[in-house]
């Protein structure tokens, strides 16, 4: 498969200015703010949570759907947050763990939005079967007999590499390749540092405490995918289990990651100014757009019939002078003296009566 494929969207490295405001009348927001918006799926169960999310945008990014039979609550977590299927112009999938992909499926047949996977997980997604768990946690041992999950095959549109952009197909963000809990699992890091990193990471016996995955094919390549992501500039992590993470905090669970806190903590504040920036912008048009509705919507119909009633009057004085133009003129007639009689006096009326 391509990486162009049939589903490559020309939509460039349109970010979008979303901005929620208020509802339209049919009750749902113009657009999302650009962000991340996490989706919640399995209740209340540490065991079975799931953490899917919504990169917003012009166009949005759904980032793994969910495990089986969970395509229904995601689509109330969609309908709660206002999001319309619609709306969903890319489906991806951090890698190929049926407790990922499950749902995906249904979704794509719901928004016919595009699934996109890297090359080397994208056998798993085709045919609905995973690679082998290898445990390394103790609790990823007791969990492996309950980890076999089934999955509906759903055949991938987009396989993905290492620096993709998908700003081309929808949304924002780039992939950086992650192996370690699988050959072909990836990470998808937008602009403002928030990572969206699958099960590079997971929450430990607390969510809010990062730990290494339950299954890794390499736990030395999780480490240097780790180190990966934080050098590229990651400040947030989310993952698909637990968080999110702070990078800044990382080194209190894992001492052997560098991180360099002070520029960390520069590019933090400096996404923080060019957040309040955009806000303030966005605050900005909302005014001018408030002012622009507030005017009187007669006043803009009055000056256009002033302004065109000039031009009717001309018009009219030209349609009446051609009409003048057009209008046949008639002839009047000379009028003539009668001729003169010449002749005597014999010839002219006698006055009075005659004698008899």
């Amino acid at each position: 498969m391509s990486r162009r494929n049939r589903f490559s969207r020309n939509s460039g490295e349109q970010q979008g200015n979303g901005e929620v405001g208020g509802s339209q009348d049919n009750g749902r927001p113009e657009r999302l703010r650009e962000g991340v918006i996490t989706l919640k799926l399995g209740g209340r169960n540490p065991l079975k949570a799931f953490n899917s999310y919504l990169i917003t945008g012009q166009k949005h990014i759904l980032v793994d759907p969910g495990p089986p039979g969970t395509a229904g609550e995601l689509l109330q977590q969609l309908s709660r947050n206002r999001v319309s299927l619609g709306d969903i112009g890319l489906i991806v999938i951090t890698h190929g763990h049926p407790d990922h992909f499950g749902s995906a499926y249904q979704l794509k047949e719901w928004t016919q939005a595009p699934l996109a996977i890297h090359e080397l997980d994208s056998e798993y997604v085709h045919w609905g079967t995973a690679p082998t768990l290898k445990p390394v946690t103790r609790l990823g041992s007791i969990m492996k007999p309950f980890s076999k999950l089934k999955a509906e095959a759903v055949e991938p549109d987009i396989t993905l590499q290492d620096g993709d952009r998908l700003g081309r197909y929808a949304g924002r963000g780039r992939v950086i390749l992650t192996p370690g809990h699988t050959a072909g699992s990836i990470s998808l890091l937008l602009p403002d540092g928030t990572c969206i990193i699958g099960d590079l990471l997971m929450g430990g016996l607390r969510a809010s405490t990062p730990s290494y995955p339950r299954f890794a094919e390499n736990l030395s390549e999780v480490r240097e995918s780790l180190q990966r992501i934080v050098d590229a500039g990651a400040t947030t992590l989310l993952a698909a289990h637990g968080g999110p993470f702070a990078v800044v905090d990382l080194p209190r669970a894992f001492p052997w990651l560098r991180v360099d806190v002070d520029s960390l903590r520069e590019r933090e504040a400096s996404a923080q100014k060019e957040q309040e920036r955009a806000a303030a912008e966005r605050k900005e048009r909302e005014r001018e757009a408030a002012e622009r509705a507030e005017q009187p919507a007669a006043a803009e119909p009055r000056v256009s019939a002033e302004r065109s009633a000039p031009a009717q009057n001309g018009a009219v004085a030209r349609t009446e002078q051609a009409s003048d133009e057009d209008r046949p003129r008639r002839s009047r007639p000379r009028r003539r003296r009668p001729p003169r009689r010449r002749g005597g006096q014999g010839d002219q009326p006698q006055q009075g009566g005659s004698n008899a």
